[in-house]
This record gives C-alpha cells, structure tokens and sequence, in this order.
C-alpha cells in the first residue's frame, strides 16, 4: 500500500511504527537516521528495498507539496 508522512517545518515529529510479522528492520531505520543526518547518501535506500520490503515510488502529490 503506498503511504507517506511528513512534518510540518515548524514542528518536531516523534513516530510509532508497529510491523506485523515481526520482522528485523532496525538497521532500516538506523539507516534512515543516518541519511538524516547526511552520513549517507539517500541512495543508499536503494539498495535495502527488497532486504526490508520498502519499495520507493513517485507521487504528483507528494511533489506537488514540496516533499522529495
């Protein structure tokens, strides 16, 4: 199901994320930490989509908003 979120500017954003099946994806989100603060380059999500079951689309919406 393509789904996206975001964070106004002006506000700090805190985020539950429930998976079931339970499924390691720690090193998912420590990367995306990492790629927040410019530690990786966010190519390197390209390279995890099938290891953790995320795949990357485009959405005029999305752009629309501003958001990359």
């Amino acid at each position: 199901m393509p789904h996206a979120f975001a964070a106004t500017a002006d506000a700090a954003v805190e985020i539950f994320i429930y998976i079931a099946p339970g499924v390691d994806r720690f090193d998912f989100f420590r990367l995306l930490q990492r790629i927040t603060r410019g530690e990786e380059p966010e190519s390197a999500l390209e390279d995890v989509q099938d290891r953790y079951d995320v795949h990357f689309t485009t959405s005029p919406v999305w752009d629309a908003a501003g958001h990359r």
